[in-house]
């Protein structure tokens, strides 16, 4: 009996293995067909086969008041082969300065519009780098859900900084867009 259970689990792990080995070139998709879905928009190429990442650009991103400044960054996750988008996200970084000392007083970040089976975990820091100078920090991580736990697929990094003079800058996975 326990032989032939040793059988079974090896017969179904190898019918399992070569399903998983079979060639992929005929599953690849033409992603040159894929266009922003926003006017001005950015495609990132992540390396990733199946994940891109689609950068915003919308006006206006910095809002300034008497002595506050606020600056946002937002994109998506979207699937190569067809487009859908997997999760959009956003960085909202908040400044106070006065010509000579710039402080980040809020950053926050906001997730919607996630695909089923798939997950966007995120993380906001601010970061006081010098008198001059703040930064807010969003991460996103974008998470396969799978039967053996979720899956890292992609990852997000916004940062909006300021100085003390209010002009906001931002990043997004180190290619900047400046305002």
């Amino acid at each position: 009996m326990y032989t032939k259970l040793k059988q079974l689990i090896a017969a179904t792990l190898s019918v399992f293995l070569l399903g998983t080995m079979s060639p992929t070139t005929a599953f690849a998709a033409d992603h040159t067909s894929i266009k922003p879905t926003q006017n001005d928009s950015i495609l990132l190429n992540t390396n990733n086969s199946e994940v891109g990442i689609e950068l915003y650009n919308s006006e206006p991103v910095t809002i300034a008041k008497y002595q506050t400044a606020s600056a946002w960054q937002s994109g998506r996750f979207y699937l190569k082969s067809d487009n859908s988008t997997l999760g959009e996200f956003k960085t909202v970084g908040e400044f106070t300065y006065d010509g000579t000392i710039c402080n980040v007083t809020n950053c926050k970040n906001s997730v919607w519009n996630v695909a089923d089976g798939w997950q966007v975990k995120n993380s906001a820091s601010e970061k006081q780098v010098s008198p001059t100078f703040a930064k807010a920090v969003g991460v996103f991580e974008l998470y396969k859900e799978g039967l053996f736990g979720n899956k890292l697929s992609s990852s997000a990094t916004i940062t909006v900084s300021c100085n003390q003079n209010g002009k906001t800058n931002r990043e997004f996975n180190g290619d900047e867009a400046t305002e």
